[in-house]
C-alpha cells in the first residue's frame, strides 16, 4: 500500500481485510490534511461515490421482503391504471410518456432509460423551477422527468446514477423515513455498524466530518461554488456539487473500511441482477469514483473480503490496487493474524 500510494502520488488511503467475517487487517495511510502534516486518522471515514448504491438495492431489497413494494411497481404515479410509488409533477412538462413504464426492476438493473440532458445541473434546473441554486432534490426529481428518456424502459442497459437517486426517493416515500435512517434501521443497526460508521457526505469542507480528510480533485478546473456563486470558484469536491442531493442514493454516503467489510460479508455487491441481495458465494466487486475520492469493495469465494478507500480519483487506480491485493491473497504466503489490526 505504501509503495501503491507513493507511486500515484495519493495522499490518504485506508485498506481492511476481513477474513471468514473477522477483520483482521485495518489501517489508513497518508495525511488527513493537504499540507501533508496531520497523519491520517486511524478511524478515517471517505466518500464512497457509487458503492452507495449497493446500500441503496439493500434497502430496496428489505421492503421487498417485507411486502411494501414490488419489483414490477411503477415507480411514478403518472395516472396510469396501476398508479406508481412516486406522485411527482413534471418541470416543465412530461418529457417521455414511456416514463410511465419504469418499473423499480428497471432502476434496480440500470433499464430504466432515465438521465438524458443535464438531469444534474442546478443552473439550469433552477432556472426551469424558480428554485435558487442549489436546488432541493424534489426539484432534480421533477427536472429529470420532464427530459426525455435514452430508450424504453427494459429494452437496453445504460448506468444511470439519475436511476438509483430514484430508489432513494421511493425508499423515503415508502418508510417516511429518511433515506440514511431508514437504512441505518434496517441494515446497518442488524451488523452492528454505528451510526458514524457510515454518514452523509458534506460538499464544504468546514460541514464534514473531522474524520474525513481532504479530497484531492487535480488536474480538473475549478468550478462555481454552489453555495456562493458569485464568490472564487472551487475544486468539484469542495462545493461543485452538493453532496445529499445531487447524486443522493445513488453516490452520497461516505464510510469507514471495516463498516463496508461488516456489510459487504452479508449483502452482495456485485452490479448485476443479484445487487443487494443477501450474499452468495462467488466474486463481488464494486467501485465507487467521482472528482477527489476513489471507493472499492471486493468479496471472494475463499472468506476473503476487502475495502480500500483512497482521497483521489485518478482513472485505473481502483482497478490497479484490485489487481494488487488479489495476487498478494493469491500467492499463499501471508500468515495471517488471529487478531484485528491497529
Amino acid at each position: 500500500m505504501l509503495e501503491f500510494i507513493s507511486e500515484r502520488d495519493i495522499g490518504a488511503a485506508a485498506l481492511a481485510i476481513m477474513r471468514d467475517g473477522e477483520v483482521v487487517y485495518d489501517r489508513a495511510f497518508g495525511w488527513m490534511d493537504r499540507e501533508r502534516v496531520q497523519p491520517v486518522r486511524q478511524d478515517v471515514i471517505m466518500r464512497v461515490y457509487s458503492v452507495t448504491k449497493v446500500v441503496t438495492a439493500a434497502a430496496i431489497r428489505h421492503l421487498i421482503a417485507e411486502g411494501k413494494i414490488a419489483l414490477d411497481d411503477y415507480a411514478f404515479d403518472l395516472g396510469q391504471e396501476k398508479g406508481g410509488l412516486l406522485a411527482v409533477d413534471p418541470v416543465p412538462s412530461l418529457g417521455d410518456p414511456r416514463i410511465a413504464e419504469i418499473t423499480v426492476r428497471h432502476l434496480l438493473v440500470h433499464e430504466s432509460g432515465l438521465g438524458q440532458g443535464v438531469w444534474w445541473d442546478h443552473f439550469a434546473i433552477s432556472e426551469a423551477t424558480g428554485q435558487a441554486v442549489p436546488v432541493s432534490r424534489e426539484a432534480m426529481l421533477r427536472y429529470l422527468i420532464g427530459l426525455p428518456l435514452y430508450f424504453a424502459p427494459g429494452s437496453e442497459y445504460r448506468y444511470s446514477n439519475a436511476g438509483f437517486s430514484v430508489l432513494g426517493h421511493i425508499i423515503e416515500t415508502v418508510t417516511g423515513q429518511d433515506y440514511l435512517d431508514y437504512a441505518h434501521a434496517a441494515i446497518f443497526e442488524p451488523l452492528g455498524i454505528e451510526s458514524e460508521e457510515v454518514i452523509l457526505g458534506r460538499s464544504l469542507p468546514a460541514d464534514r466530518s473531522d474524520r474525513e480528510p481532504w479530497y484531492d480533485s487535480r488536474g480538473v478546473e475549478l468550478t462555481t461554488n454552489l453555495f456562493d456563486t458569485s464568490g472564487p470558484l472551487v475544486p468539484w469536491s469542495d462545493g461543485g456539487w452538493h453532496q445529499g442531493v445531487t447524486y443522493f442514493a445513488s453516490g452520497d454516503l461516505a464510510a469507514t473500511t471495516t463498516a463496508l467489510l461488516k456489510f459487504i460479508e452479508v449483502y452482495q455487491a456485485s452490479d448485476d441482477e443479484f445487487l443487494g441481495l443477501p450474499r452468495r458465494s462467488g466474486w463481488g466487486w464494486y467501485r465507487g469514483r467521482h472528482f477527489g475520492a476513489s471507493a472499492l469493495v471486493r468479496q471472494t469465494p475463499t472468506g476473503i473480503n476487502y475495502a480500500a478507500l483512497l482521497n483521489r480519483s485518478t482513472e485505473g487506480d481502483s482497478m490497479h490496487l484490485t489487481e494488487l491485493v488479489d495476487g498478494v491473497l493469491a500467492s499463499g504466503c501471508i500468515e495471517w493474524p488471529e487478531a484485528e489490526q491497529p
